[in-house]
């Protein structure tokens, strides 16, 4: 009971929190949309998902191999946290001279690009929260992250609010943008504190080689997802207008909201999962066995009601001149069962300790989706960027499911 409880609280906790943080990402999706349109808006797609490919790069699954060889050891945390401090001040600085780099090669408007620009600094103060969430997940204490990433959304739905009053320019949302994530890594960092004490960062390059060898299965895996999830925009955006990329990019906003939820769950989940891993099998395959009764039925109950909900929500959120998204976020919540399964079957394989194969599932995904979206999209636009979403996450659970099936076993091998 108590270990239902500490996932139940742990959960409800980032529960509450997305409802803050997601509540205000669809607001400034909506300010933004009302004010510049479904062409402005494309350009706004652009600028946050740019910035948004690089996240996971910079989180390269570092938090959840140190979580894992830590186990148990309070001593061993503060140690590895200011290592991994330490490794993402670098990583992220890395980053985003790669990304500017990057863009000078992407033909968008020059008004366009200056806002992805200054958006691409909220690399640097992602990695610093994504560290910070080693120590809230070590904790079980998301709440603390809740209240940190609360502080920075609330910011930003403030500027952009204030903004909307008058003539809302992209540079401006960006700029709203890099001073919530400086306000988000500022509170969690100090939140820490209160947690471990006082810290500073270790820079050990010996050491971040050892720790990138061993997360390097990981962190392509999550390069893999991303860039598959997120590849259909980038499509829609090189062959298609800036219209149809508004067109999904409104769709997508309330899309990914949604699929935080089981992100969320199974962050609660898996250190208790490794606990019971360790310790206690029959308990750990029930709790997989409750695990994916939950997932599954959240998922296809959220999808019925979301498309039936789906005209009703663009039109509010958005106003009239988005109504060909409704078309593209029904399809894509069709495939919420599906995506609640893969997180769930996803950090299976962590578990088992399968990295390599996993990222070579992911890779197969990412190729597949990459694929099919340059070839549908040019005659099939968003449609098909949409339904395509699904498909490939559905290929990427079959095999996941497969390579995970151990779980079921007595003594699975580690």
């Amino acid at each position: 009971m108590r270990t239902l409880r500490l996932v139940a609280v742990n959960s409800l906790a980032q529960v509450v929190g997305k409802v803050i943080t997601a509540g205000a990402a669809v607001l400034i999706s909506a300010l933004v949309a009302r004010s510049l349109g479904p062409d402005g808006f494309g350009g706004f797609t652009i600028m946050t998902t740019y910035a948004a490919m690089f996240y996971m790069a910079a989180d390269f699954g570092f938090n959840a191999i140190i979580l894992r060889e830590a186990g148990g050891g309070e001593d061993r945390l503060k140690d590895g946290f200011s290592k991994l401090l330490g490794l993402r001040l670098v990583y992220s600085l890395v980053l985003v001279f790669l990304a500017l780099a990057l863009l000078s090669f992407f033909p968008y408007h020059p008004m366009v690009k200056l806002a992805t620009i200054v958006t691409i600094l909220t690399i640097i103060t992602q990695a610093l929260y994504s560290t910070a969430n080693l120590v809230f997940q070590f904790k079980l204490r998301y709440d603390l992250s809740v209240v940190a990433a609360a502080v920075g959304s609330l910011l930003n739905l403030s500027i952009v609010f204030i903004l909307a009053q008058g003539q809302v320019s992209l540079i401006a949302v960006a700029l709203s943008y890099v001073a919530a994530g400086v306000a988000m890594a500022a509170v969690a960092l100090s939140l820490v504190k209160t947690l471990i004490g006082h810290f500073q960062p270790q820079f050990t390059p010996g050491e971040w080689l050892k720790l990138t060898a061993l997360t390097l299965p990981v962190g392509l895996t999550l390069i893999f997802n991303l860039v598959y999830f997120r590849a259909d925009a980038f499509i829609l955006s090189f062959i298609k207008p800036s219209v149809d990329v508004g067109i999904y990019g409104a769709a997508y906003k309330i899309f990914e909201v949604v699929l935080v939820l089981p992100t969320f769950l199974m962050n609660a989940l898996y250190p208790v999962l490794i606990k019971s891993f360790e310790t206690d099998r029959a308990k750990f395959r029930q709790s997989v066995r409750l695990a994916i009764l939950g997932l599954a039925g959240i998922g296809l109950g959220g999808a019925v009601a979301g498309i039936l909900l789906a005209p009703w929500g663009v039109n509010f959120l958005y106003g009239g001149k988005f109504a060909d998204s409704v078309l593209p976020l029904q399809l894509l919540l069709a495939s919420m069962p599906i995506f609640f399964l893969s997180s769930l079957y996803m950090w299976l394989l962590l578990l088992l300790k399968r990295q390599k194969v996993m990222a070579v599932v992911y890779a197969f995904g990412m190729i597949t989706n990459i694929a099919l979206n340059l070839y549908f999209i040019p005659q099939y636009s968003y449609l098909a960027a949409a339904l395509i979403t699904g498909i490939s996450e559905a290929v990427i659970l079959l095999l996941t499911y497969y390579l995970a099936r151990e779980w079921k076993n007595e003594n699975p091998t580690t």
